[in-house]
């Protein structure tokens, strides 16, 4: 349960984030003190863009993990608790 809700929260940062660097220059034009919070977002999202940086995803590291299961599939099977793994 604490893994779900940490997950969900995370993603929703990282969402608010994400159109807070799309759109944060429209609440600049409303209140100029969000410009000191905006600019190094900006920056950032676009340095993460164009350099195409991209941070330890395990979806990014698919054949990792596969290999991964594989081998820990397999021992499971060897101790014989695997049998419903299919």
């Amino acid at each position: 349960m604490g893994f779900h809700v940490t997950a969900t929260t995370l993603a929703i940062l990282h969402f608010a984030f994400i159109l807070f660097v799309a759109i944060g220059a429209l609440l600049v034009l409303r209140w100029r003190w969000v410009m000191y919070l905006q600019l190094p977002a900006a920056i950032w999202g676009a340095v993460i863009e164009i350099a195409q940086l991209h941070g330890p995803s395990p979806i990014r590291r698919s054949s990792e993990s596969r290999h991964l299961f594989v081998a820990h599939r397999a021992a499971l099977r060897k101790q014989g608790a695997g049998r419903d793994l299919g």
